[in-house]
């Protein structure tokens, strides 16, 4: 299933070649497939988890500025996120709950590799990879 966020912060899901709008406001989404579970972060920051289109929105905690979530593999990464809180330092939670500081980098973006390592974006342009142990 895919999921969009409209220019007017709406959030809708594709399926079967048909949009559907669902509640709520975002400027950040992003799914783990493997669970149907949809993550968005609204313009305050604020983050929020969905079960598929008919799930119902919970908060999970803290803030961000943009999110990656990523079923892990190798890893058993689940999520991460950028926060805003703290200069936009750059956390990982391995549980969907706990968040934890990722080394000391300050990140503008965030993405996770196929193993669901974290890969970050600066603002000055560097691309990061954290090395995670097995």
């Amino acid at each position: 299933m895919i999921w969009g966020i409209g220019s007017d912060e709406t959030i809708w899901y594709n399926k079967r070649n048909k949009w559907h709008q669902v509640d709520g406001a975002a400027t950040r989404v992003s799914v783990d497939s493997a669970k149907n579970t949809v993550w968005v972060a609204n313009r305050e920051g604020q983050i929020y988890k969905r079960e598929g289109p008919d799930g119902q929105w919970t908060s999970v905690g803290g803030t961000a500025s943009d999110l990656s979530v990523r079923e892990g593999y190798a890893i058993n990464l689940s999520f991460q996120v950028i926060g805003q809180t703290n200069g936009k330092a750059v956390y990982l939670s391995t549980k969907g709950s706990n968040w934890e500081r990722v080394g000391s980098l300050t990140g503008i973006s965030a993405v996770t590799d196929v193993d669901g390592t974290p890969i970050i974006l600066t603002s000055a342009g560097g691309i990061y990879r954290k090395n995670v142990e097995t």
